[in-house]
């Protein structure tokens, strides 16, 4: 059950979702003003039970300290 969690928690955390912001990664909506674009990646480390320690190298930031969790 482990790597099945691991597996499911890294890949939900690695996918882009431009609906969040209504734009592709690193550009704005060209109606809106460009606040809360991506702001790259950071390291990010999550434990659970099932899975033990989960290390995910692609949790998105945002410039207004938005995170997107899958």
């Amino acid at each position: 059950m482990k790597p099945f969690t691991k597996n499911v928690l890294q890949t939900a955390s690695h996918e882009e979702r431009p609906e969040h912001l209504g734009h592709e990664p690193n550009r704005t909506g060209a109606e809106r003003e460009p606040t809360n674009t991506r702001d790259g990646t950071r390291t990010k480390t999550a434990l659970s039970d099932a899975a033990g320690q989960v290390v995910n190298r692609s949790v998105v930031f945002h410039d207004q300290g938005a995170v997107l969790a899958a």
